[in-house]
This record gives structure tokens, sequence and C-alpha cells, in this order.
């Protein structure tokens, strides 16, 4: 497949950049209270700052491929949280975390370009589509083999992807310039 021929739309960076950009917030300190007795670590707010500032820097800086990678890691994330409070029975905390992860799969069926991606967009979109129901049920039915599969599958499209950004970064350091696969034009 050819950059060109790349399954997402010319506007998939500005999306993601859009989508996760907001998501990157600020760390907040534990309150005073603890729960149930139990002691309540503070976080080093110099620590939550800097962490903050070096994720906004790696969405503002990378490349179209990595920002899909990085939707993929985030995705991931959100079911990890959303099994561990389905095990610890918190349903918000489960819930919220679900639809997190059914939001970000959504986003990266918005940006499937299916006119420039043919065959690739439309299986890239059954599978999101699969995810997207797998999670529906995960969340009702409190399902974690649901979240899991699911982990199971963007696990395997983020090793893809990864695999486009290392090839794309050779191409690019052979040819002088990064080539955006979502234009097929250097940057």
């Amino acid at each position: 497949m050819s950059f060109a021929d790349m399954p997402f739309n010319h506007a998939a960076e500005e999306t993601f950049k859009a989508f996760i950009k907001p998501a990157i917030k600020p760390l907040q300190p534990a309150k005073d209270s603890a729960r149930q007795g139990e002691a309540t670590q503070r976080p080093n707010p110099m620590a939550a700052r800097t962490r903050n500032q070096y994720l906004q820097a790696q969405v503002e800086t990378a490349s179209p491929t990595r920002l899909v990678i990085l939707l993929y890691e985030g995705a991931v994330r959100f079911c990890y949280l959303g099994a561990e409070a389905m095990s610890a029975g918190n349903l918000e905390e489960q819930n919220k975390n679900i639809l997190r992860a059914q939001k970000i799969v959504s986003e990266l069926m918005g940006s499937l370009n299916k006119e420039s991606g043919g065959e690739v967009a439309e299986n890239l979109m059954r599978v999101y589509l699969y995810m997207l129901d797998r999670l529906v049920d995960a969340n009702f039915e409190d399902n974690s083999k649901a979240i899991h599969e699911v982990i199971g599958l963007l696990g395997e499209l983020k090793a893809s992807w990864e695999e486009v950004d290392r090839l794309t970064t050779i191409a690019s350091s052979q040819s002088g310039g990064a080539i955006n696969p979502f234009t097929n034009r250097r940057d």
C-alpha cells in the first residue's frame, strides 16, 4: 500500500490532535481524606506537571501514524481502567473508562477514508464496529472477557501501525524529509 492509499482521510492528523490534546488533563492532587482508613498517597505536583508537559509535546510533535498509535494506546489504557473498575465493582469508573475507549474507537472510525483506503478501510471499519459492540456488551453485562478481547484487537492493530510508522521513518530518512502518509507529501 502506498502512502497515498492510507485508510485515513487527510483531516485525520488534525482530528487526532484535537481529540488527544484535550484528553491530557493535569493530574489533580489527592484529597486529604483517606478512604476507609487507608493512607492516601499524594502525587508529586512537579512530577505531574512534567508528565503532562511531556505528553503534550508528544502529541504536538507526533507524525500522523504516531497519532494513530497514541489513540490505540489511549483506548487500551481506558479498557484496562474499565476492567479494573469492573473487578472492583466500581460501576461509575467502569462506565466512564469504557465510554472513553468507545469514543476513541469512534474517532478512529470517523477518520477512515473509504475512497482511498479501499478494502483496508472497509476491514478496519468492520473491526472497529465489532470492538464497539464488544465494549457495549462489556459495560452492560460486566463482561471482562469482552474488554480483554478488545484489548487484544487494539494491540494487534497498534503493532501494525507501529510497523507503518517504522517504515515511514525509514523512508523519510532515506529520502531527506518526512513524508506525510496521509498526503504523500513532504512536511
